[in-house]
Formats: C-alpha cells, sequence, structure tokens
C-alpha cells in the first residue's frame, strides 16, 4: 500500500508494508520513494505536540513512543512501527503522516 502526501513543499510516496501480524496488533515498515533528509535531533522535538515522546535520538536513529506504538525512525524517513492496534495499514500511514507533518 503506498500513500503520497506533502512534506517541506515536496511530494512524497510512502510505501507501507506488514511485517508481522499479532491478532489485533501489527507490526509495519514504512519507507518513503526519496530520502527525506530528517535532522532528527533537531525535529523530534516537535514531536511533543502530538502527544509523542521520545525515548532516544542520535544522527542516525529515533526511538519513539505514541499510543502504546513503539516507533523506530531514520532520517531517511523509513520507519518502523510495532504494536499497531488495530492491525491496519491505514493506522500505521495515519500514525506515519502525523509524525511527518509534526516534524516540519
Amino acid at each position: 500500500m503506498r500513500e503520497t502526501f506533502n512534506y517541506r513543499d515536496k511530494s512524497i510516496t510512502l510505501y507501507c508494508i506488514n511485517l508481522c501480524s499479532y491478532g489485533d496488533s501489527g507490526d509495519y515498515e514504512l519507507f518513503p520513494d526519496e530520502d527525506m533528509g530528517i535532522l532528527l535531533i533537531d525535529q523530534v522535538k516537535n514531536l511533543d505536540d502530538i502527544g509523542c515522546s521520545v525515548v532516544d535520538v542520535n544522527e542516525s536513529v529515533g526511538f519513539l513512543h505514541l499510543r502504546g506504538m513503539e516507533i523506530t525512525l531514520y532520517p531517511s524517513g523509513r520507519m518502523i512501527i510495532e504494536n499497531v492496534k488495530p492491525d491496519d495499514r491505514l493506522v500505521a500511514i495515519e500514525t506515519a503522516r502525523n509524525i511527518f507533518q509534526a516534524l516540519r
């Protein structure tokens, strides 16, 4: 499944694949069609606005918590979202889109 959205005045296509399912929850990997160039240390502070807590962050990777989900975010825009409830790609894509909008 894919979704196209705007990030910093660029059209980005985000692809989503299911990694595994556990009945009512699932894990998903999302990746953009091009490197998004996210400056993790500078930009993750904006995630407080959507209720996302930063567990740890450095230049290479950010570990986040949002509504029971564990999220790993990379500067390229690649994201792994674990414990998505309900187990639905649309929920994973919406979560990613909300994070990217907050990172602006």
